[in-house]
Formats: structure tokens, sequence, C-alpha cells
């Protein structure tokens, strides 16, 4: 067994215990032998929990943030890096992050 696929194996058993409440029941309620990479993994998970819908919000609420005019640079930063947070795979590219 090559080096990545047991890295793969790995994280996919790992990665139950990353969740938590209603991912956990969602995660026993799937048909875990059609997951067979991370891939995959990601994908399925992805689609239960960013619908299209919710993945277009919180890309348009990235692209389009902007400084309130009471709040400060810091208190904007992380107003900024939380919301990434919500949406780490958002795929903004960094030239229009920055």
């Amino acid at each position: 067994m090559g080096l990545a696929l047991m890295c793969n194996a790995i994280r996919l058993r790992l990665f139950p215990f990353a969740l938590n409440d209603g991912a956990s029941d969602w995660l026993l309620d799937e048909d875990l032998n059609s997951v067979t990479t991370e891939k995959t993994l990601l994908k399925t998970f992805l689609s239960k929990y960013f619908p299209p819908g919710k993945t277009a919000k919180l890309t348009t609420e990235i692209i389009s943030f902007a400084q309130m005019d009471d709040e400060s640079l810091y208190e904007v930063w992380e107003r900024f890096e939380d919301l990434q947070r919500q949406y780490p795979h958002h795929g903004v590219p960094d030239w229009l992050l920055i």
C-alpha cells in the first residue's frame, strides 16, 4: 500500500471524530461503503451542509465584504476572518480577498 493510500485511509477513519451534533448523526446515516476517498467524503459532506444556495450566499458575503463606518481595522479584520472560517472552502482567489 502506498503512503498516499495509507494517509487517505487514516484521514477517512479519523473524520468522524472531527464532527459533532447533527453532523455525527448524518455520518451514521450515510452509506459509508460508497465513500472510498477523501474527495468523495468531502463532496458528500459539502453537498449536505453547504448546498448551492448557501455556498452562493457566503461567497457573495466574502466578495462584497466592506468595513463599517464605526469599525476599527482590528474589528473588521476579525469579522473578515470569522466569515472565511464559516466557509473555508470558498474558493475565492487570494488576489480578490486582498
